[in-house]
Formats: C-alpha cells, structure tokens, sequence
C-alpha cells in the first residue's frame, strides 16, 4: 500500500490516520490554549476585584478624612463665634492649626500606606 492518492480518487487509510492525529493534536492544544486562557481570566478577575476593594478602601479612607476635617473647621468656626476676646480667636486658631497639622500628618501616613498596599497588589506576582 502507498501513501499516495490512488488513480480512483481514494485516500490511504495511512493518510487519513495521519491526518485525525494531527487534528486530534491541534484540538487537544488548542483545548489547552482555552484552559489556560480562562484560567488567566479567573486570575485576573481576582486581582481586579482586590484592587477595587483596595482602591474602595482608600475612597472611603479618604471621605471619611474629609468629613471629619471638615467638621473640625466648623466646630473651630463655632468656638471662635463664641469668643469673647482676639486673644482666645488667636488662641483657638493656633490649637485648631496644631491639631489640623497633626491630623494632616496622620492621614497622610495612612493614606501613603493603603497607597503602597495597593500598588503592591497591582504589581505582585500571583502564585
């Protein structure tokens, strides 16, 4: 038998055979291909979802510094309505702008932290 197409058009079984295998090969590789594919897809959605709690997080971090800055100005603004003297306006205003410094200094630590983990997260290599 000859691995050639006969004068009556058919094909040897040894080609056919070659060619099954190779198209079982190709799907075989290619149904590896998708495996991994979607594999890579579930990693990503993972760490896509961690980076949005992260980044979630210091949204939140961030408003709830916001908020409290802010009432911190208005209770400054009410005390100093309350003054009875410049002195104790100058006074409040000088506790109000250590305090504020204080705060800003904190909020800064924290916020560069949650910044750091995130930017970790975003680079770190899954295993």
């Amino acid at each position: 038998m000859t691995d050639k197409i006969g004068m009556d058009g058919e094909i040897p079984a040894a080609v056919r055979e070659a060619a099954e295998k190779s198209i079982s090969e190709a799907r075989k590789a290619v149904e590896r291909m998708l495996d991994m594919t979607r594999d890579n897809m579930t990693a990503a959605e993972a760490r896509g979802a961690s980076i949005r709690a992260d980044g979630q997080a210091i949204s939140q971090k961030v408003m709830t510094f916001t908020q409290a800055n802010i009432q911190s100005a208005f209770d400054l603004a009410e005390r100093m309505a309350r003054a009875k003297s410049v002195e104790e306006m100058m006074r409040l205003q000088a506790e109000y702008a250590a305090r504020q410094a204080s705060n800003a200094s904190q909020q800064a630590q924290e916020l560069g932290s949650a910044g750091a983990r995130l930017t970790e997260s975003m680079i770190k290599p899954r295993g």
